[in-house]
């Protein structure tokens, strides 16, 4: 078989081999040579069933993975053909046909988040076929999902990255005009973002954008008029992505949620445009309601107090409405305060009374019963924290500690994890803290004696230790420290 195939004599070479799988239908050589030659022949279906034979037999051989993804390719079976790229890409990572399939499979498939990184090697490895298979992701308004990671090469000074950058932003302009004189408006904004996003320097993109921003606000206008919520939201955020300091679309978004029950897309909506843009009557009482809605009671309080406070004559309209909700509202933020802890969203409900307490929301005495309830239930939510060593246990100690700085259990929590993380300096604050109010504990010296000694503080580290050994004179790791120092 091997020296009619390299003969060329490809009638006899496959003879042979279909003869031994008469035989041995495992035969490697056989398998091998036969799905070669049907494969140069574009005879497909018997390719692909000695290739899909060999990974049966040599699983762990490469061809076999590549040349079943190609034919999955040409039947447009996407799934199929990324299981076998990836397999393949196992065996060999920067292949570059073998990078290109899957950027395919990826846009075929739709798979988004996977685009911008396949789409990255494929930029370092084959750029100019980067550029081909880029026009086709512009095409079909897939362009912001590449357009992150061919930014940041280009950032980091790849010049082949600079140069995909200009043309695929010309490629986002056709695709845009393309878009536009289809009347994919969506569409067209979109590849537009991504032009500008591509090329900070052009104008073409900006002033694309503010001409479509009209047609979507009355696009908005009418859906939200005729009762379709869904695409007045689409194309209010199309007018919040073009001009985000404009109230109108987050107002008509935010509502057209409301009406169709999601009371927490329209909080979300109305918040954004509360943060962005200039506070207007209309916009806060909006904002007001759909914060009371939604159980975010201390946001729906400020906002009402807000409208009870202010001079504009449009304010008069609702002063009855919001009264009534800022009378009602403090009984339940309590209640939603003190159901946050125990259901534990103990960092939310710490930061929440906190803030209200810092803006004279309670008295002392409501203040005190509500900040016992939030740290017992914190505290126990710190001690699982600590013990399963979940992430983000240090903020959770630290926040616990400002809040009720009575309790030297959060500070002792964060002194330790502070001290495992090699932030000296503010471990040192804690234990100080805990020394202060504890002067006679050995534990709280030991490791304020650590968090200096280990922070090369070697003056406060000498007094550290000097307090540790008066309370402990034979303590052998302060003994350990001060000779240290002392050498």
């Amino acid at each position: 078989m091997a020296e009619s195939y390299q003969q060329s004599d490809m009638d006899t070479c496959l003879e042979t081999a279909e003869a031994i799988l008469e035989i041995n239908s495992d035969d490697i050589d056989a398998l091998r040579y036969a799905a070669r030659i049907y494969t140069n022949r574009k005879d497909q279906r018997n390719a692909q069933r000695q290739w899909a034979r060999l990974i049966e037999v040599t699983p762990a051989a490469p061809e076999p993975y590549l040349q079943m993804a190609r034919i999955m390719r040409q039947q447009k079976r996407w799934a199929e053909c990324l299981e076998y790229i990836d397999n393949y890409l196992e065996f060999s990572p920067k292949h570059p046909e073998a990078v290109a399939i899957r950027v395919e499979c990826h846009l075929n498939l739709k798979m988004d988040k996977k685009i911008g990184e396949s789409f990255k090697s494929l930029a370092l490895l084959r750029p100019r076929e980067a550029a081909i298979i880029g026009r086709k992701i512009c095409a079909r308004g897939m362009g912001a999902t590449i357009a992150p990671n061919l930014r940041a090469l280009a950032d980091a000074g790849d010049e082949n990255a600079i140069v995909l950058c200009r043309n695929q932003a010309r490629e986002e302009r056709m695709a845009g005009l393309g878009f536009e004189i289809q009347k994919a408006l969506d569409l067209a904004a979109q590849s537009y973002r991504t032009m500008r996003f591509l090329d900070p320097d052009t104008d073409y993109a900006t002033t694309s954008l503010a001409r479509l921003r009209k047609p979507f606000l009355l696009r908005a206008r009418t859906a939200y008029q005729d009762h379709d919520d869904a695409q007045a939201i689409k194309y209010a955020q199309n007018c919040i992505d073009i001009e985000p300091q404009e109230a109108e679309p987050y107002l008509i978004a935010g509502r057209a949620a409301a009406r169709s029950g999601d009371e927490a897309a329209a909080f979300r909506y109305l918040a954004r445009g509360m943060d962005n843009c200039e506070p207007s009557i209309w916009l806060s009482i909006n904002f007001a309601r759909a914060a009371e809605r939604s159980g975010a009671f201390h946001r729906a309080y400020i906002a009402f107090k807000d409208i009870l406070e202010s001079k504009d004559e449009e304010a008069e309209k609702y002063r009855d409405e919001a009264q009534r909700s800022f009378d009602r509202l403090p009984s339940r933020i309590v209640s939603s305060l003190r159901k946050k802890a125990e259901e534990g969203h103990h960092q939310e409900a710490i930061a929440i009374t906190q803030s209200l307490a810092d803006e004279g929301f309670f008295d002392e005495e409501s203040f005190a019963a509500l900040r016992e309830h939030i740290a017992n239930h914190a505290q126990r939510g710190l001690r699982e924290a600590y013990d399963t060593g979940a992430p983000g246990a240090i903020e959770f100690a630290r926040s616990l500690a400002r809040f009720a700085p009575e309790r030297d259990y959060a500070k002792r929590v964060a002194g330790r994890l502070l001290l495992n993380h090699r932030d000296y300096e503010e471990a040192a604050i804690f234990w100080r803290e805990l020394c202060q109010e504890s002067p006679e504990s050995v534990e709280f010296h030991l490791n304020l004696a650590r968090a200096y000694f280990r922070g090369k503080d070697v003056k406060n580290a000498r007094d550290a230790i000097e307090m540790l050994l008066k309370l402990d004179p034979d303590h052998p790791e302060g003994i350990q420290m001060q000779d240290v120092l002392d050498v």
